[in-house]
């Protein structure tokens, strides 16, 4: 699909869901729909547990529990509301920590501390404002 038609999947989406059963490295799908607001219902595997805030960005449960997954979208459907504010705090929380801007600066510090500590100095202290 164009970027348009799954921007417009995505925000029409009640949730995402990834019933992950082994640990993944990271997976992108889950920020990624963050980034448009929608709340994530995840295994709790992994990666997974770098972007996902159980009651807070989505909805964790243990993995290879085919229950606990239907229990938690359940609980979205039920309470719109409920989902409406994760799905707020998903989309918060992708633009503070999981754009490719924030990815860049990350990697940009990490490799000055890893260079400035090769040197046996302190890395030159960089601004940290928000991600425009």
């Amino acid at each position: 699909v164009t970027p348009t038609e799954l921007a417009a999947f995505y925000r029409r989406a009640q949730c995402l869901v990834v019933p992950s059963r082994i640990p993944e490295t990271f997976g992108l799908v889950g920020p990624e729909a963050m980034s448009y607001g929608t709340p994530v219902v995840a295994a709790e595997v992994g990666g997974i547990t770098e972007w996902l805030e159980d009651g807070v960005t989505g909805l964790a449960v243990p993995p290879n529990d085919p229950a606990a997954l239907a229990q938690a979208i359940d609980t979205l459907q039920a309470d719109p509301a409920f989902a409406d504010r994760l799905g707020a705090n998903a989309r918060r929380r992708y633009f503070e920590r999981f754009t490719p801007e924030r990815h860049a600066d990350g990697l940009l510090r990490l490799f000055e501390r890893v260079v400035a500590a090769a040197r046996g100095s302190a890395p030159a202290a960089r601004p940290e404002g928000p991600a425009p």
